[in-house]
C-alpha cells in the first residue's frame, strides 16, 4: 500500500475513496480518467480537497463544463506543487 494513504485501515481507506467517488459524481464529473485522477487526489494527496471554499466554488462554477472546472483545479494543484518545488509529484500533465 502506498505510502499516502498507509495510515488509512482498510475500511477508512475503502469510506474516503467511496466519498471521493461520490463527490465527483456530485460535481458532474463524466471523463473516467478524470473521476479517478479526483479520486486520487482526493484520498492520497489532499484528502477532501473538494471541501475547501475557493475549489468547491470553482468546481461549481457557471463556466465550462464540469470536467473543464476539475482541470482548472488540477492546474491550480499543479502549480502550488511547483511553488513548492515539488514538479515529481504532478503526475496527471
Amino acid at each position: 500500500r502506498p505510502h499516502a494513504v498507509a495510515h488509512l485501515s482498510d475500511d477508512d481507506l475503502t469510506e474516503a475513496v467511496t466519498e471521493a467517488r461520490e463527490a465527483a459524481a456530485g460535481y458532474g464529473i463524466a471523463d473516467p480518467q478524470l473521476r479517478a485522477r479526483f479520486v486520487m487526489l482526493g484520498v492520497a494527496v489532499a484528502p477532501g480537497f473538494w471541501r475547501y471554499r475557493e475549489i468547491e466554488a470553482i468546481l461549481l462554477g457557471h463556466t465550462g463544463t464540469p470536467d473543464i472546472r476539475f482541470g482548472d483545479v488540477c492546474a491550480m494543484v499543479a502549480a502550488g506543487f511547483r511553488a513548492a518545488g515539488r514538479d515529481a509529484e504532478i503526475w496527471w500533465r
